[in-house]
């Protein structure tokens, strides 16, 4: 029976206690509580994010928090929707998420938030797996294992729109990230959409094929970081300090023409769990917007259209396919740099932070 290695956090992961609410939490030397100097970031996974579970590991944040007067927490977690979902509560002062899952899944009642930065995109990570299945329009009124609101779920939305099929003409299984491992090799799930890294631990089981892969949104499944707009207001200097960990984060892993040095990929694939080869199959250096001017480009250009109309049109979809599922979202509706879910919370995109970056780093080339 061909096995597969367990699928083995190499992140601390932050749990959300379904009674408390509470979130266990781990900085650089160890836990400590919340205080007014320290931040609690939560990163969630995936290849393109990767940088971050970098930055948590290295001690280039320690020049960065001293250059600031403040301390970062970098929180892993394993499911996005957990993520965003104590994010909303306040329980973590900001989220590194795919932009599409923010807007589909904020709860109506959380606080404003602020958009300060794009770090990635989601171009070749994601995929529809089946054993059974050769084409879409044949998953009507089928199984399909997918963690419920993340990247993967919304993936398989619009892999399904694409078809011309919705949520509903499926039967949707929530499963976790080890659910789907365990249920792919113990032969229990025949149909699954999922992102890496599990989506590369994955591919020695040869039975299960690609129906459709995220290539397919070019562009659309864009991450950003998102941070409390009561947080930044009292703490101006936080923005500043997490634009530049992305860039420190990114410059210890790529060279200077865009590609992975060889140690960076090596430290990539290590986080992930993969050979080098296959980071290098589902993760191009393109999908990690290492450029500032280019991350600025993007933060003030139309490129969110289709992201933000996307994460609307799926949270409805998900909604409808389920009256159990629980999204907490309100739609938000995009009017210049803001996006107002029209009942009091906003997600503003806040270019300040980077530009001060890029003004910066132009200084010093001069």
């Amino acid at each position: 029976m061909l096995r597969l290695t367990k699928l083995v956090s190499v992140t601390l992961v932050a749990l959300i206690s379904a009674c408390s609410g509470e979130v266990q939490r781990e900085n650089n030397e160890g836990s400590q509580s919340l205080n007014a100097d320290v931040f609690q970031i939560g990163i969630t996974g995936g290849l393109s994010r990767i940088p971050w579970e970098v930055a948590k590991r290295s001690q280039l944040i320690s020049a960065i928090e001293q250059k600031h007067a403040l301390r970062l927490e970098f929180i892993s977690f394993a499911n996005e929707a957990d993520a965003v979902l104590a994010y909303s509560a306040g329980q973590i002062d900001g989220v590194t998420s795919t932009l599409n899952t923010i807007v589909g899944t904020l709860q109506g009642s959380a606080g404003d938030s602020h958009l300060i930065l794009l770090t990635d995109f989601s171009q070749s990570s994601h995929a529809l797996l089946s054993k059974s299945i050769d084409d879409i329009q044949s998953l009507s009124d089928q199984p399909v294992h997918v963690q419920l609101n993340t990247a993967s779920h919304y993936f398989l939305f619009r892999a399904l729109e694409n078809a011309g099929l919705e949520l509903s003409d499926v039967e949707l299984i929530d499963a976790s990230t080890f659910d789907l491992q365990e249920g792919a090799i113990d032969g229990s799930i025949e149909t699954m959409a999922v992102g890496a890294p599990l989506l590369g631990q994955l591919r020695p089981l040869t039975e299960f094929r690609p129906i459709t892969t995220s290539e397919m949104l070019f562009g659309e499944m864009i991450g950003g970081l998102a941070v409390s707009a009561d947080v930044l207001e009292s703490n101006s200097a936080l923005g500043a300090a997490l634009v530049e960990v992305w860039f420190a984060a990114v410059e210890e892993i790529m060279a200077d023409d865009g590609t992975f040095t060889r140690a960076g990929l090596s430290e990539v694939a290590q986080l992930a769990g993969l050979s080098p080869r296959l980071v290098g199959e589902l993760l191009s250096p393109r999908d990690i917007i290492a450029d500032p001017k280019r991350a600025l480009s993007l933060l003030n250009g139309d490129n969110l259209d289709a992201t933000i109309s996307g994460g609307q049109r799926f949270r409805t979809a998900a909604e409808a396919a389920s009256e159990e599922l629980d999204l907490m979202a309100c739609a938000f509706e995009c009017d210049g740099d803001v996006l107002d879910n029209g009942v009091g919370t906003q997600l503003r995109l806040d270019a300040k932070y980077l530009e001060a970056f890029v003004q910066g780093t132009s200084g010093d080339e001069g």
